[in-house]
């Protein structure tokens, strides 16, 4: 692979210092991020088509259409920015899954070798990483995992 982590940063550090965050309030945003974009259309030819609606509703119609340029053009973006996280994130995950079994293969051997002092000093600092011995096997309660972070598409 040609491209680094370095250069892939480098690109999305570029393209989010270009981008201006709108009513930095996160609990405005969430109430009202959901509101349809053919609902916003609606808005912007009522307002084109009654003037006198443009002073009392204070709807900015120039900077609507603006936004609904801007969304129609980066979606495709962010959809293809997002199956490149899950592709990502599945790549690294299966490169581990492929270091962790060949880690057990040479613990397992280290073990079936633990008669050579060095060895079991290998396997014992393994078997300690691994973290898998000495749990109890009891049932008790389990403490809920966080969910892991899954990026969501643009919502219209």
């Amino acid at each position: 692979m040609n491209i680094t982590a370095d250069d892939l940063n480098s690109a999305i550090d570029a393209v989010g210092a270009e981008l201006r965050r709108q009513n930095g309030d996160a609990g405005f945003v969430r109430g009202l991020h959901t509101v349809p974009l053919e609902f916003i259309v609606d808005a912007v030819i009522a307002v084109e088509e009654l003037p006198h609606l443009l002073a009392a509703a204070n709807f900015d119609a120039a900077d609507t259409k603006a936004m609904l340029d801007f969304v129609a053009a980066f979606r495709p973006v962010v959809e293809k920015m997002l199956a490149l996280a899950t592709e990502l994130t599945f790549t690294m995950n299966a490169w581990k899954a492929d270091a962790g079994a060949a880690a057990l293969r040479v613990y397992s051997i280290l073990k079936v070798l633990s008669s050579d002092p060095a060895a079991a000093e290998h396997a014992e600092k393994m078997r300690r990483d691994l973290g898998r011995a000495g749990r109890p096997r009891t049932a008790r309660a389990k403490t809920p995992r966080p969910r892991p972070f899954v990026p969501r598409p643009f919502e219209d």
